[in-house]
């Protein structure tokens, strides 16, 4: 029994990291088919007999859209599944482009607006659209995961939330460059100069494409960088032939917006039914976590996962100052103002590491006066330090930092 027990507890096997990252599939299954498109993924030779067995195998993080088939050399294994966690994809395949699948998701003022902020972003900042795929030079691909963990930090700093993917990031750095180069993963980046300011990590198995990791510079958060991280993705997926954008896990209002298929992933167990004990025991686990996951979905219905952020804001808030990041100043902004003489003013050089958060507010002046980054000059009252002037071609603004 002791040994039982030992076996039962042993770690579940992450279909997710299995299969798309590592390009194993467990042996317990001999085909695996994506119910989408239809599409097979993965079959097993016929040759290929599992032996030394264990009586039972437990294989999480498994999309709700694969479908898995047990190999059909165990006649004696069944498998049993529950629900684990909401998860969003786009099913580009019935469309024949983008204009199509726009037309089908949105109403004509959404696709409005997707258009509008694409082109604020680049009237405003003239960005960089980059998808590395088949080749990353290594100093490159080292310093967007640098840039990646520094974005990630801040971001997560604002929503002052704790990150579970952080941990992981340099496990991911040693595993996606060569991924990148067999064309098994993408990292798109949004340059503003050289600088990135949105990086997506990107797996990638046959006709699938998954967002893994994401994150964009919370001082241009005005030009809403996600919807357009989001577009350029699916235009991308429409040119190289894919036919699914996966978004993964999570519940978010953007990802509703953008995709037209919902899924659950799922746990499976896959055991020995000539025992009874693991039968039993098998059968038990799976109807109890079913049931935990319809309770979870039925107190959402009462907005309880917001009192669940709230906790965990919380603990943040306690537990996790060590984590914390410098955002940038509090300051108060206006255009309406009388100009200092020219003598009175300092010219300031925003790329010295102490003025970097007027980046900030300099956006936000860009995108709502249709300015252009390169032409705003910033300059300081000699006298009064807190005060600083954005001149722009055809208005000006006013920043006043805050007494701390």
């Amino acid at each position: 029994m002791a040994e039982q027990e030992k076996e039962e507890n042993k770690k579940p096997i992450s279909f997710l990291q299995t299969f798309f990252e590592d390009r194993n599939t467990p042996l317990v299954y001999d085909k695996v088919q994506e119910t989408v498109t239809g599409n097979v993924l993965f079959e097993r030779a016929d040759s290929e007999v599992p032996n030394e067995l264990k009586k039972v195998y437990s294989i999480t993080d498994i999309p709700g859209f694969l479908e898995l088939k047990v190999n059909h050399h165990l006649e004696v294994y069944k498998s049993k599944s529950c629900d684990l966690f909401d998860g969003f994809l786009v099913n580009l395949k019935k469309y024949n482009g983008v204009e199509d699948y726009l037309k089908d998701n949105f109403g004509k003022n959404g696709r409005s607006k997707i258009r509008r902020y694409i082109k604020r972003l680049e009237l405003c900042i003239e960005p960089t659209y980059k998808m590395y795929y088949g080749e990353i030079e290594e100093a490159e691909y080292n310093k967007l995961f640098d840039r990646l963990r520094e974005l990630m930090m801040r971001r997560f700093s604002q929503k002052q939330e704790e990150n579970i993917e952080l941990p992981v990031l340099e496990e991911y750095r040693g595993l996606m460059r060569k991924m990148i180069i067999n064309k098994q993963a993408s990292l798109f980046v949004i340059y503003h100069g050289e600088k990135p300011i949105d990086i997506c990590m990107n797996i990638i198995y046959d006709n699938i494409v998954t967002s893994y990791n994401s994150s964009y510079d919370i001082d241009y958060e005005v030009f809403s960088l996600g919807t357009i991280d989001v577009m350029k993705h699916v235009e991308w997926c429409f040119d190289q032939g894919f036919d699914i954008f996966d978004m993964g896990r999570g519940d978010y209002l953007y990802k509703r917006r953008w995709t037209n298929h919902k899924y659950q992933y799922r746990r499976e167990l896959v055991y020995d039914t000539s025992s009874v004990y693991h039968s039993t025991l098998s059968n038990l686990k799976m109807s109890y976590n079913q049931y935990k996951y319809d309770f979870i979905q039925f107190l959402k219905k009462f907005g309880v996962q917001h009192l669940y952020g709230k906790y965990y804001q919380l603990h943040y808030l306690i537990f996790k100052k060590n984590l914390h990041v410098e955002l940038h100043e509090k300051y108060d902004v206006t255009m309406e103002f009388d100009m200092p003489e020219a003598q009175s003013l300092l010219s300031v050089d925003i790329t010295q590491e102490q003025n970097t958060w007027l980046i900030k507010p300099i956006n936000d002046f860009i995108y709502r006066a249709h300015e252009k980054y390169h032409q705003v000059k910033v300059v300081q009252d000699r006298k009064n330090k807190q005060l600083y002037y954005l001149l722009g071609e055809k208005k000006n603004l006013l920043v006043k930092v805050k007494n701390q």
